[in-house]
């Protein structure tokens, strides 16, 4: 009797294991990428995502596509662009079924809400402003729609369903969220605010560092902001009238430079919380605690040294979470921004970086006033070719070198006449910069080249 009590209180206790167990093996979409364009001169910023049907992402982003639709792989499903905006900052899914998002055009000066249907076709666009200031959104109860952007004056602006605005106020911050009783909080970096759902103030709380919010279920919410002193970032749970109920740090975590956790949290529908951050742009990390705070998985992915800026993250329905951002450009060689998209599980697992060839074997032009150039197939293997377009004669000294993305010269060639081909069999694949010299002198623009194996 003993015996079988025995071997089956041990059955029960390793059936009771395994399913303790069991949630944490995953099935979410694991993946990295990077989208990889084009030469131009134009931004394909990642700036901001949401989930769509059976795991779909809808990013909102730059010249790639002011929206762009990915299937739960990462594939490339479709890209829509406006004529009204530069540049997508913020995207919904509405009550109605389709998206509503925001943006500038910096060269008019102007932000605009433009809405879609499920397929990103536009259905109508509103002008709400005159400046070209960051924005985010959401939509209200009632299906019109609440947008902040960092102008003092005005900053809140509340339209109904198709656009039309409401009003006005003086408010104005990076992000907010919508508390389940219908309040705003507004975090600005120097206090966290909270207004009723007419925007008017009820509180506002001293929260030097303060720069990401997010609501809890219980009604509550969590900031994560950056203790300057001591350098170490700290998340606090409050009530909904600001008191404080838990405060945790994370030394452990080299989460600098603390300027970039603007909107870089988000809550589960358990409570936990997950946040990401960089440190010297090199790498992207996730970390998730528990609902009170305590540090339950944390990730560090390095990128290949590719500079990376993250701008939002959210839960998804495989438990997992989406990472939205940009390999950023170096101004000073005029390279291009790029679309990066990270998909994690539900313990911060991540997969190695891969390239995404948004279109493959096309002719890039890179201009210039005084020098430009064309080349393809690009993405190449094992050729590439180039046609030179010099606006003033050179002297024969003209030599093209190749990059890598920690800057290490891997190849150059004489530029003899107005074309090349070049092998690039002996590259490894993955990205690579081109620069002209003539004469030693630098001259016209950086362009990107892919090498595919």
């Amino acid at each position: 009797m003993s015996s079988i009590f025995h071997t089956n209180f041990s059955r029960l206790a390793f059936l009771v294991t395994f399913l303790y167990l069991l949630p944490t093996f995953s099935d979410a979409q694991i993946w990295t990428r990077i989208y990889w364009y084009s030469s131009g001169t134009k931004p394909d910023d990642g700036k901001s995502i949401v989930e769509a049907e059976n795991g779909s992402l809808i990013v909102a982003g730059g010249y790639l596509g002011h929206l762009v639709k990915l299937d739960k792989k990462g594939d490339i499903l479709w890209r829509k662009s406006f004529n009204e905006i530069e540049q997508a900052t913020d995207l919904t899914l509405t009550s109605d079924g389709g998206i509503c998002l925001v943006g500038f055009n910096r060269t008019k000066k102007q932000l605009w809400l433009i809405k879609t249907n499920t397929l990103g076709e536009k259905l109508w666009s509103k002008k709400l402003d005159d400046n070209d200031q960051i924005v985010n959104l959401l939509q209200n109860k009632d299906g019109g729609f609440t947008i902040l952007t960092v102008v003092q004056n005005q900053g809140l602006i509340i339209t109904d369903a198709n656009g039309q605005i409401l009003t006005k106020m003086m408010a104005s911050g990076f992000r907010f969220i919508q508390l389940q009783s219908g309040e705003y909080l507004i975090p600005d970096g120097a206090q966290l605010k909270l207004l009723n759902a007419d925007g008017i103030p009820i509180w506002g709380k001293p929260l030097a560092g303060a720069r990401s919010v997010a609501a809890t279920t219980d009604g509550n919410f969590v900031t994560m902001g950056y203790d300057e002193t001591n350098q170490v970032l700290y998340l606090t749970k409050w009530d909904i009238n600001g008191n404080e109920i838990w405060y945790k740090t994370y030394p452990q975590l080299d989460v600098r430079p603390y300027q970039y956790l603007w909107n870089k949290m988000v809550v589960t529908s358990n409570d936990e919380i997950a946040f990401i951050a960089h440190t010297d742009g090199k790498s992207a990390f996730i970390a998730k605690t528990d609902a009170d705070g305590n540090l339950l998985c944390s990730r560090t992915q390095e990128l290949d040294n590719l500079s990376v800026i993250l701008e939002n993250l959210i839960a998804t329905s495989d438990n997992g979470f989406a990472l939205v951002g940009t390999r950023s450009s170096n101004s000073s060689n005029g390279l291009d921004n790029d679309l990066f998209v990270m998909k994690t599980d539900s313990i911060c697992q991540t997969a190695d970086l891969e390239i995404y060839y948004v279109e493959k074997g096309g002719v890039d032009t890179v201009y210039s006033n005084t020098f430009s150039y064309k080349y393809g197939p690009n993405p190449c293997h094992p050729y590439v070719n180039f046609e030179i377009q010099p606006t003033k004669a050179f002297d024969g000294k003209m030599m093209l070198v190749i990059y890598d993305a920690l800057g290490r010269v891997m190849q150059k060639e004489q530029v003899d006449n107005g074309n090349l081909t070049i092998m690039t069999n002996e590259l490894p694949g993955g990205m690579y910069f081109l620069k002209f010299y003539d004469n030693g002198k630098a001259i016209g623009k950086v362009g990107k080249l892919a090498v595919q194996r």
